[in-house]
C-alpha cells in the first residue's frame, strides 16, 4: 500500500471472502487479526501481497459471528468491506487499467450492499448514511463514480500501463459525492469537503472544464481542471480558492 506522500509501506494483513453463492461473496479486507476458528484455519500471519495467497477454507460463518479486528490502512487507519456480484460489470472512465490492475479488480464486480437488504432493513441502513446525490434522493451507493468528460471518479498518480499486470492501486485523486450529498475531494495528503450549501459547491459529474471546491469546515481549497479524457490536473492549497487555475499543478490520470 502507498502512503499519502506517496512512499510503499508494507503491512502484513488479512483479506476475508466469504462465498453466499456461486455469483455473490462478502469481502472484508485490512483485517489485522482473526478470530476463531478462522485464526487456527488460516496461515499464522497476513499476507503484504494477495498475488498467489488465497487459502480455500470450508467452514460455516453465522450472522453475527465475529472474524477478527482491524487496525485499517496505513496511515487512514479504514478497512473495506466490499459485496461482489460477478453477473454485474461495473463499468469506468478506463475499464482496461480496473481489468488488469490487480488492486482494483474487486471494484468490477462491486455491488451496492444495501440493495441485497429487505426494504425495510435497506431504509434503516440507507438513513444512517445518506444519499449519494446532490439532493440526497439517491439509493444509497454510486458504485461507478467515473463519468468520461468531466472531473468525476478515480484518477491516479502514473498514466495507464498495459503491460504491468500487477500494478498497484496508486490512487491519486477522487472526486465525488459523499454520503451527506457534500462533495470530496481526496488527493496526496490533502482531503477536501464542499457542502451543499456552500457557494463553490459543485456535482463533479457536472464539471467539463475546471472548478475550485472550498472547504467548508477550515479555509483550504482544491482546484480541478479536465485536461483531456484521461488527464486531470489537480492543486491544493490553503485559504481561499484561487481566481485562476495554479500554474503548480499536478497531472493525474484515468
Amino acid at each position: 500500500m502507498r502512503q499519502f506522500d506517496g512512499t510503499s509501506l508494507e503491512l502484513s494483513q488479512f483479506d476475508l471472502r466469504f462465498e453466499l453463492s456461486c455469483e455473490v461473496s462478502y469481502w472484508f479486507d485490512h483485517v489485522s487479526r482473526l478470530a476463531e476458528p478462522f485464526a487456527s484455519l488460516a496461515p499464522a500471519e497476513g499476507v503484504r501481497d494477495t498475488r498467489n495467497a488465497m487459502a480455500p477454507i470450508r467452514v460455516e460463518v453465522k450472522a453475527g459471528d465475529l472474524i477478527g479486528y482491524s487496525s485499517g490502512t496505513v496511515p487512514a487507519h479504514v478497512w473495506d468491506f466490499v459485496l461482489v456480484n460477478t453477473a454485474v460489470t461495473v463499468r469506468f472512465a478506463n475499464q482496461q487499467r480496473y481489468e488488469t490492475a490487480g488492486d482494483l479488480r474487486s471494484l468490477l464486480h462491486a455491488v451496492c450492499p444495501a440493495d441485497y437488504l429487505a426494504p425495510a432493513l435497506r431504509a434503516e441502513y440507507v438513513a444512517l448514511y445518506g444519499s449519494w446525490t446532490p439532493g440526497g434522493q439517491g439509493t444509497g451507493c454510486d458504485t461507478a463514480v467515473d463519468l468520461v468528460g468531466t472531473i468525476a471518479g478515480g484518477w491516479f498518480q502514473t498514466p495507464f500501463d498495459a503491460s504491468n499486470s500487477f500494478a498497484g492501486a496508486d490512487w491519486g485523486v477522487v472526486a465525488s459525492i459523499a454520503g451527506g450529498g457534500e462533495v470530496d475531494v481526496n488527493g496526496p495528503g490533502r482531503s477536501v469537503r464542499t457542502a451543499p450549501s456552500d457557494p463553490t459547491f459543485a456535482d463533479p459529474k457536472l464539471v467539463t472544464g475546471e472548478h475550485c471546491f472550498q472547504n467548508s469546515n477550515q479555509p483550504s481549497w482544491a482546484y480541478l481542471k479536465v485536461l483531456s479524457d484521461s488527464e486531470l490536473g489537480a492543486a491544493f492549497g490553503d485559504g481561499a480558492c484561487p481566481l485562476t487555475f495554479p500554474s503548480d499543478y499536478r497531472t493525474f490520470y484515468r
